[in-house]
């Protein structure tokens, strides 16, 4: 009977049941990993905090206060890493704008 060598061995691995499990258990772990990799990242990128019209068109000082809450807001989400620098850095300066108009419309 012939001793099978390093290359038989790995030929029969190739053409064995558990090749085919394992190339079956390595795409679903890999389709796992891409639904979780979509589900967070689509949750470290919220939408830019609204305010909303019915506050700037009342009292001044509630819009102000509630221009100012969503600027903290934004600033919580940069610190904790959930939004990029540059879309931090363009909502906050139309946050700042916004409260700024609203104080010389008074």
């Amino acid at each position: 009977m012939p001793k099978h060598g390093l290359s038989d061995q790995v030929s029969e691995f190739f053409d064995s049941t558990q090749f085919r499990i394992a190339i079956v258990a390595s795409v679903a772990l890999g389709l796992i990993a891409v639904v979780l990799y979509v589900v967070f990242v689509a949750r470290r990128n919220p939408t830019e905090p609204t305010v909303s019209r019915s506050a700037t068109e009342g009292d001044a000082d509630g819009a102000r206060s509630t221009i100012i809450e969503a600027i903290a807001e934004l600033d919580e989400q940069r610190d904790l890493g959930k939004i990029e620098e540059d879309d931090y850095l363009a909502q906050r300066q139309r946050l700042v704008q916004r409260a700024i108009s609203d104080e010389s419309e008074q």
